[in-house]
């Protein structure tokens, strides 16, 4: 039976459960305290993997942060490699996950197009009671049901 997601994609995620547990318990390096693993990505060979991560304390501390992920990547190589049991550990490297900043530019711009600079509606949120649908076989609308 073939699988519904590549091997990659199942140890991606077995590596970013692994790393938030150890920065959360065994590492005790300060700089790595308010550290979130978004995001992990492996090679197919399961050689490499890219590590996203977000810093809590701001972006003023992400060169500390960074230079902490750095030296601990041997420990972290290391640990992924006993608790995961992978013939190979992948080596890591680490980046900044921007997606927040994008998803907020990208936000920012459809706020400019849209008209009168409003986010849209959510479908149903500005119906009335005669637009509700009817209950199916009643011949009211949801809300005269429940004695609304």
């Amino acid at each position: 039976m073939a699988h519904p997601f590549k091997r990659a994609d199942r140890v991606s995620g077995l590596i970013q459960q692994e790393l938030s547990r150890l920065l959360w318990r065994e590492v005790k390096d300060p700089r790595l305290a308010q550290v979130t693993i978004t995001a992990v990505r492996v090679s197919p060979d399961l050689r490499h993997a890219r590590v996203l991560f977000r810093a809590l304390s701001g972006p003023a501390a992400l060169p500390g942060v960074l230079e902490g992920l750095e030296s601990a990547r041997g420990f972290l190589r290391g640990e992924l490699g006993r608790h995961l049991r992978l013939r190979y550990a992948p080596e890591l490297s680490f980046e900044v996950d921007q997606s927040v900043e994008w998803s907020l530019q990208v936000a920012a711009l459809l706020r400019q197009v849209q008209p009168g600079g409003q986010p849209p509606a959510s479908p149903g949120s500005e119906a009335g009671e005669a637009d509700r649908p009817e209950t199916p076989g009643t011949g009211e609308s949801p809300a005269e049901g429940r004695g609304e």
